[in-house]
């Protein structure tokens, strides 16, 4: 699907776009914009085995949003509930996908953000032993209330060249901890996982003094990542 630069809109506490099983689809050159004030909202959500999808050169946008929480709302988000990004599941909710060169923000006045920019959860059955080779590459996240990139139970997702800040906020409304890009549980079965090649700035907006800012920042957040001879783990 190439949008050619429209706007493809909708105001709904959940995604405008839901992937449930879809595979081998590519959304290009889109402007995704949920223009909901609710703390649910999600440009895309992804579920249920979507494998091998492609979201690039897209806008996706918030363009009311007030209300958040730490748990749901998401410019992406792999997961099965609409009301929350960190729900553990069985499922594989999407292998072999590329997000890439997408620009997330929000459009009005000193928003908060969502709670995350891109949040991948995997399978807590399977994540151990099989990929899911997932690829965030290049793309720009301009606000976040809480954690800009979550990974939790992935295997072999590269996280590389993203810009990450706050840019759109104008004064510390962000959660008191925020993450850059946070990892927990992540394994090698057929790559690598690697965060590298990212710029964190501008947290919790521009010009931010000690006076003003969260009591505790983590631009990289591992726990319990696991390599192998073959594929170690890399940050840089």
């Amino acid at each position: 699907i190439n949008g050619g630069g429209k706007v493809l809109q909708f105001g709904v506490a959940d995604a405008v776009i839901l992937m449930d099983g879809a595979d081998y689809m590519t959304f290009d050159n889109l402007v995704v914009r949920n223009t909901l004030n609710n703390a649910n909202v999600k440009g895309f959500r992804i579920q249920n085995g979507s494998d091998y999808l492609t979201i690039k050169n897209c806008i996706i946008e918030f363009s009311t949003l007030t209300s958040t929480s730490t748990t749901s709302s998401a410019y992406i988000a792999y997961s099965t509930s609409s009301t929350s990004s960190t729900t553990t599941s069985s499922t594989a909710h999407g292998s072999y996908n590329l997000i890439e060169k997408n620009l997330m923000r929000t459009t009005n006045v000193n928003s908060p953000g969502p709670a995350f920019g891109i949040a991948i959860q995997g399978s807590n059955s399977t994540y151990s032993s099989t990929a899911q080779d997932n690829t965030i590459n290049g793309n720009t996240i301009q606000n976040f209330y809480s954690t800009a990139i979550r990974l939790y139970n992935t295997n072999g997702v590269q996280v590389l060249n993203n810009d990450i800040s706050r840019s759109n906020a104008t004064s510390y409304n962000s959660s008191s901890t925020l993450y850059g890009i946070r990892s927990d549980y992540s394994y090698a079965t057929s790559r690598a996982t690697k965060l590298e090649g990212n710029n964190l700035h501008d947290w919790p907006f521009s010009g931010a003094t000690t006076a003003s800012a969260p009591s505790t920042v983590y631009a990289f957040y591992t726990y319990f990542n696991y390599g192998n001879a073959s594929y170690k783990f890399s940050l840089s």
